[in-house]
């Protein structure tokens, strides 16, 4: 049986080895402090000192209460020490109309009560679009009338100077909306030079009738023209349509035609 040596030593006392002493009560590495604990345990075994598992029919060592770690465990669990067979679940399907998911939470699905967490309702409305629906219809998705000055205002996301931005997807970025719709419209393909008036003074309108192909200069001119119009009235260049297909993409979208005085 070991006993220790040399209460002072750093390293292990053990014949040969000169690994670190590892214990606070011995003083041997980790090594031979185990080999040392399994001897002893022989040896105390036979006098009855070796305390095992009460439970009929294991072996292991006590852990406490007269069990070992394994009953014990389920002693205080489930209040017996015997192996209790799990409960079958009930499954109840999802309380969404039409789902074949079971229901996890709250009566919904995995899925389900995912947008109950993040949006108030169990379903969201699809507010994306099909997947391949043409740019121009989605494009319309975000267009509202407005029946006093007949602009078609977009409400997408607005930059910092309260012109409409349009996603392109696809990896493509983002480009004005305005802008955008024109060329779509017009069949154009707008230098860089060339700058879109707004007539109506509002920034985020996007209808083609309501802008006027400019330069710089000829941009601020119009700006400044307007300013001085009276509060009320509104400066107009030019109020035709700029193709028939401004004309059909009104009609198809229910949008303003004509300029409401």
């Amino acid at each position: 049986m070991y006993v220790p040596a040399d209460w002072n030593a750093t390293i292990c006392t053990a014949d040969g080895c000169d690994k670190p002493r590892t214990g606070v009560f011995h003083t041997l590495c980790r090594t031979h402090y185990e080999k040392s604990r399994r001897e002893r345990n022989a040896q105390l075994a036979p006098l009855g000192f070796g305390k095992r598992c009460s439970q009929e029919g294991c072996d292991r060592p006590h852990h406490a209460t007269g069990l070992c770690r394994l009953h014990y465990n389920r002693k205080i669990t489930t209040g017996s020490t015997e192996l209790q067979p799990k409960a079958a679940k009930v499954k109840s399907p999802c309380s969404v109309d039409g789902c074949a998911k079971d229901a996890k939470t709250l009566g919904y699905c995995g899925s389900h009560y995912s947008n109950y967490r993040k949006h108030g309702m169990p379903v969201v409305p699809n507010t994306r679009g099909p997947r391949g629906e043409p740019k121009l219809d989605k494009f319309a998705r975000h267009l509202s009338a407005d029946d006093e000055r007949g602009c078609w205002l977009y409400s997408g996301i607005i930059n910092e100077d309260g012109y409409g931005k349009f996603n392109l997807g696809q990896g493509r970025g983002e480009v004005k909306a305005h802008r955008w719709l024109y060329q779509e419209l017009t069949g154009k393909t707008l230098p860089r030079a060339l700058q879109l008036d707004h007539t109506c003074e509002v920034p985020h309108c996007v209808r083609p009738s309501h802008m006027l192909e400019v330069t710089q200069a000829q941009h601020n001119a119009h700006t400044a023209a307007r300013r001085k119009v009276p509060a009320g009235m509104y400066y107009r260049a030019d109020e035709s349509p700029r193709s028939l297909a401004e004309v059909g993409y009104a009609i198809t979208h229910r949008l303003p035609t004509v300029w409401n005085t």
